[in-house]
């Protein structure tokens, strides 16, 4: 069955046609950018509200050279060092892109920021969640890593200091369920895919780890902020 569906006849072993040090290179040579490194923490800020607030507050600045046909890069300076936003990278394929961007660039964490849907009622609204492994109802994961079988959950890297936040939100490490869209996950196929506990955090909640399962870009680290039910 698995042979007849594209998606799963993928060569994962094979090199990629379209690298994104290419298009890099691309994008300075069109624009005349100067090669220069990105700072090595940034943020995709899927929801784009955080990065409209430090711009209105005049806390982020246009990044000169962020080579990127597609989104602009600000910084934020956070404890004397200097970290990088994109905002609205929502989507499993396009957030891959911008990190993989990221990766050749000079990143060397990247973290995924989202609004998130919830399946555990007693998880507290408003809360943070971390995302510490995910249940595979996407597409773009299959480009990465081969299929799962019984074991969908594939788990991640956790950022510590995420614990212990000064905000006075709540904080929780879940299993997230990634599916294909953000309001298509039916209750049955929700019930049926969620271990307990589990928490669902969207399209693309996850997808985006995979990168750093798979190649020595650098690591992806994901917080799901949990803002509305």
């Amino acid at each position: 069955m698995n042979e007849t569906i594209p998606l799963l006849r993928h060569a994962l072993s094979s090199p990629s046609a379209f690298t994104p040090e290419a298009l890099v290179s691309a994008v300075r040579t069109e624009r005349k950018l100067l090669t220069t490194n990105v700072p090595q923490v940034c943020v995709l800020d899927f929801d784009g509200d955080l990065t409209d607030w430090l711009l209105a507050k005049n806390f982020a600045v246009p990044h000169p050279s962020w080579a990127c046909f597609h989104t602009a890069m600000s910084t934020i300076e956070v404890n004397d060092a200097h970290c990088g936003i994109i905002a609205r990278t929502i989507g499993g394929p396009y957030a891959v892109l911008i990190a993989e961007q990221l990766f050749v660039s000079g990143a060397r964490v990247v973290l995924g920021l989202t609004s998130a849907g919830r399946v555990l009622e007693s998880l507290p609204i408003p809360s943070l969640v971390l995302a510490e492994s995910a249940i595979r109802d996407e597409g773009t994961s299959y480009h990465y890593l081969p299929l799962g079988g019984s074991n969908r959950s594939v788990k991640y890297q956790r950022i510590s200091c995420c614990r212990t936040p000064r905000c006075g939100i709540a904080v929780t490490l879940r299993t997230c369920l990634d599916h294909r869209g953000a309001i298509s996950g039916n209750s049955r196929a929700v019930e049926a895919a969620r271990p307990p506990g589990s928490a669902r955090s969207g399209n693309a909640s996850s997808v985006p780890f995979r990168i750093s399962s798979c190649t020595e870009r650098g690591r992806w680290d994901r917080c799901s902020c949990n803002k509305c039910h």
